[in-house]
């Protein structure tokens, strides 16, 4: 189904969506792919194998194999993908379920981001969890997560450069808590960051590093209290 107009559609099965124009789904809806380049509104669950958004689009949930966003997208419900990569502005006010997680663009969860592999070099905030076996940040502008878990979790500061470079490279990660078993850190802000073998590198305000195997400490961070848990 193209729809380069306006229109409302009822709730059901197509075999494509493919909007140019303006679209409201009174209600869930399913296909086996949706491209948006124009707008489109789900008052319901969106059931899809691939979803595209070059445009805007706001839905209730999102179950998909593939979710790629480069415009604007609003999710009021959860998020359950297999491999999903934001290159515009995504806002999800639940939970995100899958895979693969890639940032480029913005991305905020209010809920938990529970996935296999976590990666951004974009801005990302979080007030729940982000657990995932492999997390990796590169840090742009001012980025929250509430708490991260992971088997390898590696935050660093994006590096400068390139001909387009917009908004602050002042990049910090601000966390209350960061577990897991290897852990490699650079300009964060931390209450608790807790690990097997944990590295501090530069740029870093932990209050309590509490490790089991090895831990190092670079002379640019502060650290107020390590505590050695595996003695």
């Amino acid at each position: 189904m193209k729809i380069s107009g306006s229109s409302v559609l009822t709730a059901g099965t197509y075999d494509d969506i493919n909007v140019s124009g303006k679209a409201v789904i009174e209600g869930d809806a399913a296909a086996a792919n949706v491209a948006v380049s124009g707008s489109m509104v789900v008052k319901g669950v969106l059931r899809a194998d691939t979803v595209s958004v070059q445009g805007k689009m706001v839905a209730g949930d999102i179950v998909a194999d593939e979710l790629k966003t480069n415009g604007k997208t609003s999710v009021t419900g959860d998020v359950t993908v297999k491999n999903h990569h934001n290159n515009g502005k995504l806002t999800i006010d639940g939970n995100c379920y899958g895979d693969v997680f890639g940032v480029s663009g913005k991305t905020s969860i209010s809920g938990n981001c529970e996935v296999e592999q976590f990666t951004s070099n974009g801005q990302v905030h979080i007030d729940g969890l982000l657990n995932a076996d492999e997390i990796t940040l590169q840090l742009i502008n001012e980025s929250f997560i509430r708490e991260l878990g992971g088997n390898h979790i590696i935050v660093k500061k994006k590096a400068s450069g390139g001909l387009f470079n917009f908004g602050s490279q002042e990049g910090m990660l601000t966390s209350e808590l960061i577990e897991g078993d290897d852990i490699t850190l650079e300009h964060v802000t931390a209450n608790v960051v807790r690990g097997r073998h944990v590295t501090i590198g530069t740029g870093c305000h932990i209050d309590l590093v509490e490790y089991s195997g090895s831990i190092d400490i670079d002379g640019r961070s502060t650290v107020k209290e390590q505590l050695n848990t595996g003695m």
